[in-house]
């Protein structure tokens, strides 16, 4: 696909290949052991009118990437007014039509603000739903966000992956574990060796750093010294400002001794 042949008569280019990502679905409860999977379109960048411009400049356009901007701006203030004064405007790919949304409560009632509010429909055309229906994709198994802890290090014995030091400090290094989200399961945990039911949850007041890639906090008082513990996280944390749905859980592959 190029920007020269989409503005021709007869679209004679090829499609390339949309990348869509599949990611295994949890929402849906199944009958079957079967899993199924989403599909989401690998979002390539957010570009704006000024790149658009850009694009076409290095495409060969005769016009300037100014006079692009401004003839897309003219075109624009065209298509709004004729829609803020009731009409439709097919523009060859794009039907726009303006629609009003909420209820009126009598025959001789007022448009309000709050109960009413008046939403652009942009829907495909018949020549770009052909353009849809023959577009190609490219499936593949999108990566899946997980958290996984690399490495402990005790700030008061100096070492990596051995110690625990009551009282002391930790610095935990691994992928996807800031704690985030609000459920109450989310926290940092010091898990016995012995039983998995015997565990300390660290208090907000222990925890003095927490980032995506590194987690500092103060080592409780009350850990058995004839003990091992292994590292336990859960997080809500994906990567934006929202919340996961379901709880990451990662915990360390080695045990540390209380020291």
């Amino acid at each position: 696909m190029n920007i020269h042949t989409l503005s021709k008569e007869k679209l004679d280019y090829k499609n390339g290949a949309l990348p869509v990502a599949l990611y295994p679905e949890r929402m849906i409860k199944k009958d079957s052991e079967k899993r199924c999977y989403y599909g989401r379109i690998l979002n390539r960048g957010k570009f704006d009118i000024e790149t658009i411009a850009e694009d076409l400049v290095v495409f060969g356009s005769k016009r300037t990437k100014e006079q692009i901007i401004k003839d897309w701006n003219e075109t624009c203030a065209a298509i709004i007014d004729r829609l803020i004064n009731g009409a439709s405007v097919e523009a060859e790919y794009f039907n726009f039509s303006l629609q009003v949304k909420g209820l009126f409560e009598y025959s001789q009632d007022i448009y309000k603000k709050g109960r009413n509010s008046i939403e652009l429909q942009v829907r495909p055309t018949k020549k770009l739903k052909e353009m849809l229906d023959n577009l190609t994709c490219k499936v593949f198994l999108g990566k899946t966000i997980t958290a996984s802890i690399k490495n402990v290090y005790d700030g008061v014995s100096k070492c990596e992956n051995k110690y625990i030091t009551r009282g002391g400090f930790l610095k935990i290094k691994g992928e996807n574990i800031r704690l985030f989200g609000n459920d109450e399961r989310v926290g940092l945990y010091l898990v016995s060796e012995s039983n998995e039911m015997d565990f300390i949850k660290l208090s907000q007041s222990q925890i003095i750093n927490s980032l995506p890639s590194e987690l500092h906090c103060i080592v409780p008082d009350d850990l058995n010294e004839n003990q091992r513990y292994k590292i336990k996280i859960i997080t809500q944390y994906m990567r934006t400002s929202k919340e996961r749905k379901e709880p990451l859980v990662c915990e360390s592959d080695f045990l540390l001794e209380v020291r």
